[in-house]
């Protein structure tokens, strides 16, 4: 053993100790740490940047109409107020009504599991008739069809110009019309300016729409509307009701489809013209807590969550139909998903062929700068060795010095990483920098 030297020092004096020994050597060992470290620390954080980066624009430039899971089932809506103690996304007006459906749909998208059940925003749904045609359609039109629309959202997402909103519709109105106690019915409804202008219709006019019942309908525009924000994803999802559909058929010249709403505190209403009718339900695929790590885990559940039918179950519901609503949810997100990490993998493989190479380099020198250490300590190294001093010893004098030399500026790296690409760090970014701040202490500690 080599008198009158401790062969370990603590932490805080080993630093000082190699603070008041600097020489070109140690300076040359710590800075090639400092900038692989930084190098390894940096590189995953702009890899997973750039990755999430893309992935978020990819999938925003994507209509909401074909981004976000949606379904349609010819099933009705459960109604009733939320269980107690379960919070729904609701307008006030509405949450009695629809607030157990609500929470149905909140529990199956709790369901799928994070990082679905984290991005999946509260459903929304609505209910549709199938479409009745107009008998008076407006000049050069051949056909105009309309359907009713009970949408418990609409109010939040539209702006009235003129009139007022459409006022609830009779309760017994459906039962009356089902056992032909009714020769003509009105019905208030609310329509779009886009509508209001191609098909000439305003306050107060009326129209008759004839559906599978012998009742005659009058639909009778209320007031008109215009969208609060028309290039929302809300509208992408509803299009008809903001936009009608104008398209072109041989046999009846120009058609028009469109879509009304009605009171959405009656939501039978759309019932009146058929037996029939169509339950609309979709979330809205937040993308602000999409990230690379999440997203190969994000496809797969995506691609779950839209390849199998789910039923929405509402034990606590009792009426004159079933407690469940089926429906088969589309989605084009994952197929987005999967082309952005393909590229991106590849673009990821080629940039990390290419920082191999200075990193290479940059190892040579650090093994370089480890020589020149070691050979400015052979005098003293040689001078222990012939007082007694075994390999091991000398070995354990050094490590320790490489480590004080490595570790503090590989922890440096680490955080000016940090400090240039913000985000969460994974596991490579911080486990590859301290790997190489232990190699002074290898690189010392193999030498003598």
């Amino acid at each position: 053993m080599m008198r009158g030297t401790p062969t370990t020092y603590r932490l805080p004096r080993l630093l000082r100790h190699q603070f008041h020994r600097l020489t070109p050597g140690t300076v040359m060992l710590a800075a090639i740490v400092l900038l692989a470290s930084l190098l390894l620390a940096l590189w995953p954080r702009l890899s997973a940047s750039s990755t999430t980066a893309e992935l978020r624009q990819e999938l925003s430039s994507l209509s909401a109409g074909v981004r976000n899971p949606q379904a349609v089932s010819i099933d009705w809506m459960p109604t009733g107020p939320a269980p107690a103690g379960q919070d729904v996304a609701l307008p006030a007006q509405v949450g009695d009504l629809y607030g157990l459906f609500a929470a149905a749909t909140n529990r199956s998208a709790a369901a799928a599991g994070p990082p679905l059940s984290d991005l999946l925003g509260p459903a929304r749904f609505r209910t549709t008739s199938r479409p009745g045609t107009v008998t008076d359609p407006p000049s050069g039109i051949g056909t105009m069809d309309v359907s009713l629309t009970v949408d418990p959202f609409a109010a939040e997402h539209l702006d009235i110009v003129e009139g007022k909103a459409p006022a609830p519709a009779d309760p017994s109105l459906l039962d009356r019309v089902s056992q032909g106690e009714v020769d003509t019915a009105r019905i208030p409804v609310l329509i779009s300016r886009e509508l209001s202008e191609q098909a000439g219709w305003g306050i107060g006019q009326t129209h008759l729409l004839r559906g599978d019942a012998p009742t005659k309908f009058l639909l009778v525009p209320t007031g008109i509307f215009e969208p609060s924000d028309a290039s929302s994803g809300y509208w992408a999802m509803n299009p008809e009701a903001a936009t009608p559909s104008i398209g072109f058929e041989p046999e009846h010249g120009t058609t028009i489809s469109a879509q009304v709403l009605v009171d959405p505190t009656a939501p039978r209403t759309p019932a009146l013209l058929y037996n029939g009718i169509r339950t609309h339900i979709w979330y809205p695929l937040e993308l602000s807590g999409l990230t690379a790590a999440t997203a190969p885990r994000l496809e797969d559940q995506l691609a779950l969550f839209a390849g199998s039918e789910r039923t929405f179950e509402v034990p606590e519901f009792s009426g004159p139909f079933p407690n469940t609503v089926s429906a088969r949810f589309e989605t084009t997100a994952p197929q987005k998903i999967t082309e952005v990490l393909e590229r991106t993998d590849a673009a990821r493989q080629i940039m990390t062929m290419m920082v191999a190479g200075p990193l290479g380099i940059a190892l040579a020198t650090l093994v370089l700068a480890g020589r020149i250490v070691v050979e400015r300590r052979r005098p003293t190294l040689a001078l222990a060795t012939a007082r007694g001093a075994s390999p091991l010893q000398l070995r354990s004098r050094l490590a320790p010095e490489g480590m004080a030399l490595g570790l503090p500026p590989a922890a440096v790296g680490v955080g000016a990483a940090a400090a240039i690409v913000p985000g969460p760090q994974d596991t490579a970014g911080w486990l590859l920098p301290l790997l190489l701040g232990l190699a002074p202490a290898a690189v010392l500690g193999l030498m003598p």
